[in-house]
């Protein structure tokens, strides 16, 4: 049985919000691990993913490829936490980009803002940041 299944759909809006921080966070670890080049990038002779067996010198990385990897991971881990935070809106108001509470506004708008960047590109985001749609929220006073 599924630990989610008796939460509220709050609740669940909730715990997937932590998991993406959690995975935000651990990109930054691993970030700073390996451009501080503290992190092990070595892997087993042989590893099996379901049938299939790769030999080390198939996914081995080496430190070049761990640092520019990293740089994405980190990327998509943010594209990650901006829908989590802009879905956790949703369940929290019927419309956040209408809300009564500027927060909420500013905090939707910041998540669709990132979120959409991605849209356009995953691996080279985007930014497509319009003065009107700015001045519409706190954001404007953030930038």
């Amino acid at each position: 049985m599924d630990d989610n299944e008796n939460l509220s759909d709050l609740q669940k809006g909730i715990n997937l919000l932590f998991t993406a921080e959690l995975q935000f966070r651990l990109a930054s670890a691993v970030n700073l691990a390996v451009n501080t080049k503290v992190q092990p990038l070595d892997l087993p002779q042989e590893w099996t993913h379901g049938t299939h067996r790769v030999q080390y010198d198939e996914i081995a990385l080496r430190q070049d490829q761990a640092e520019y990897a990293v740089c994405f991971l980190q990327k998509s881990s943010t594209f990650q936490m901006a829908s989590a935070i802009q879905d956790a809106l949703w369940l929290y108001e019927e419309k956040p980009f209408e809300s009564k509470d500027q927060i909420v506004v500013s905090a939707y708008n910041i998540a669709k803002l990132i979120r959409d960047s991605f849209s356009h590109s995953v691996f080279r985001p985007v930014w497509d940041i319009r003065n009107n749609y700015l001045k519409r929220s706190l954001l404007y006073k953030i930038l």
